[in-house]
């Protein structure tokens, strides 16, 4: 039989470090996944056309970058964070076209997946490698 005290440790402790430990999948601002550096979320709560056009095209350039992936469990899109110069400095990259964002993918097997997505000069277009991968 475990103590009176221990009991109490494991009935009110242990509910609060499983409730903390459910914000540990959160992403923190900068990581990087697949080359992309991840900001905040963007809401797409109300239906957008950024959301409705760049989240269905990242999901099809996921499939195409990489084939027979576990399934996507969710999809979130993030503007894009900073990245380190060559001072090590956390800058923003200055793009000639529009902006791009992040598409991350939750996948069933646990991992994360990134992509990005933005619309240049109009046109909604998938870019497979972060500035972090590509050569």
């Amino acid at each position: 039989m475990l103590p009176t005290a221990f009991r109490t440790f494991l009935r009110v402790l242990l509910p609060l470090a499983t409730i903390a430990a459910c914000g540990l999948g959160s992403i923190v601002p900068n990581a990087r996944i697949d080359g992309w550096s991840v900001g905040e979320p963007i809401a797409c709560v109300q239906s957008t056309p950024d959301c409705d056009v760049l989240i269905p095209l990242a999901i099809e350039g996921l499939g195409n970058r990489d084939p027979g992936h576990a399934p996507i469990v969710t999809t979130v899109l993030y503007n894009e964070g900073l990245y380190p110069n060559k001072q090590s400095e956390l800058v923003e990259i200055f793009r000639s076209s529009a902006g791009v964002w992040v598409a991350v993918f939750q996948l069933a097997d646990g991992s994360r997946r990134a992509i990005g997505v933005g619309n240049v000069l109009g046109d909604p277009m998938v870019f497979h490698e972060g500035p972090g991968r590509a050569p």
